[in-house]
């Protein structure tokens, strides 16, 4: 047998067992397949309330008071009890989660603006 070839891990004149070798792997193959689909829920998607230029929320211990709001990004302050406090930037999105992380509470309301 020096001359036979090896294929699969067994001499040439052996096909048979390599065969039922190959439709064991398949049909290990499609019972993985099956078993990791999963149905898709519906998921509900909770809007965030809209940030606009004046509005004061309050949180446990702190404020968040919008200064200017851009189409992606939002300019606030965040503060405790501070006279001075600096404007920060970040995304609208970003913002939006830490008020809801936090669960802030909308205070004062942006005041309306008159068309003139």
């Amino acid at each position: 047998m020096a001359g036979a070839e090896i294929r699969n891990g067994h001499p040439a004149g052996g096909t048979k067992n390599s065969d039922a070798g190959d439709k064991s792997m398949k049909m290990d193959l499609t019972m993985v397949k099956r078993s990791t689909t999963t149905k898709r829920v519906k998921t509900r998607k909770i809007t965030p309330v809209p940030l606009a230029k004046g509005q004061l929320w309050k949180m446990d211990d702190k404020h968040i008071e919008i200064m200017e709001v851009g189409k992606t990004l939002t300019h606030y302050r965040l503060f405790q009890s501070q006279k001075r406090v600096p404007i920060s930037l970040g995304g609208i999105a970003a913002v939006q989660a830490y008020l809801k992380t936090n669960g802030a509470r909308l205070i004062r309301k942006p005041a309306v603006v008159k068309a003139a």
